[in-house]
């Protein structure tokens, strides 16, 4: 009976049972602190502004319906690993559309901004080039002549070198 009171009369911490109840709840904690140091910070690609972005809509429908209305097709291809070169082939189904002497190719990281590229293509023997590096992962492709008349659209897959891009369906 003595080793009973004298377990009773110990100090809490010395009680297996209440360290056994305060794991779950500590573990909670750790785990938010490992998530919220994970974070990092806000995201980049949440914006405030609601009305630039439904003006910005609209204009890129404007662009894509061009793009479809002029028949365009782009052909791009970066060329091996290791090589900081692309080359992009530009048709149209319009006849009468000339195409511009310089074109824009923004390549556009999913998450992290300080990945995108941007570079000013010129055309060179009916092709259209730039010295861009390949992206080592998925990335948005967008190509649009200088005067945002029009712009194509696509998705470069991880590891791909090639893409065609063509106008998008008014669905």
């Amino acid at each position: 009976m003595s080793d009973t009171s004298n377990k009773a009369n110990e100090p809490w911490f010395r009680h297996l049972w209440v360290w056994l109840v305060m794991i779950p709840p500590a573990s909670a904690v750790v785990a938010g602190f490992a998530t919220a140091w994970l974070a990092g910070g806000p995201p980049a690609l949440v914006v405030d502004d609601y009305g630039e972005i439904a003006m910005a809509t609209q204009q890129r429908q404007y662009r894509d319906q061009s793009a479809r209305q002029l028949g365009l097709r782009a052909q791009i291809d970066f060329g091996p690993p290791g090589q900081a070169f692309a080359s992009v082939a530009v048709t149209s189904s319009d006849r009468s559309y000339v195409v511009p002497t310089q074109l824009q190719l923004q390549l556009i990281h999913p998450t992290h901004e300080e990945r995108d590229q941007l570079v000013i293509l010129e055309r060179l023997d009916g092709l259209y080039v730039a010295e861009i590096r390949l992206p080592d992962s998925r990335v948005y492709v967008q190509l649009e002549d200088l005067d945002g008349e029009w712009r194509l659209v696509g998705e470069l897959p991880d590891s791909a070198t090639a893409l065609e891009l063509v106008a998008p369906d008014p669905s």
